[in-house]
């Protein structure tokens, strides 16, 4: 199989599939844990996101990478809902 040159059509659609993902009802997660379980879906959007930003061949800012720490910062929060 030929490698391909360009990620980033793949990397955006696995930011959608993470979209459907969001919307279906999960089946056996437990109640208390959903808000965690929301908030990873997040996150690993965010960071899909920066890497996508990445792809385009922008340099990492701190700046830009300050949303994808907030949500990184508040794994705790979600994790005791």
């Amino acid at each position: 199989m030929a490698k391909r040159v360009n990620r980033l059509k793949s990397i955006n659609h696995e930011i959608s599939q993470l979209d459907m993902i969001k919307d279906l009802t999960p089946n056996t997660t437990p109640i208390n844990a959903l808000p965690l379980s929301n908030h990873l879906i997040q996150i690993a959007q965010e960071a899909l996101r920066e890497v996508a930003t990445l792809e385009t061949g922008k340099q990492p800012e701190l700046k830009r990478l300050a949303r994808l720490m907030e949500l990184v910062d508040e794994l705790p929060e979600k994790a005791q809902s």
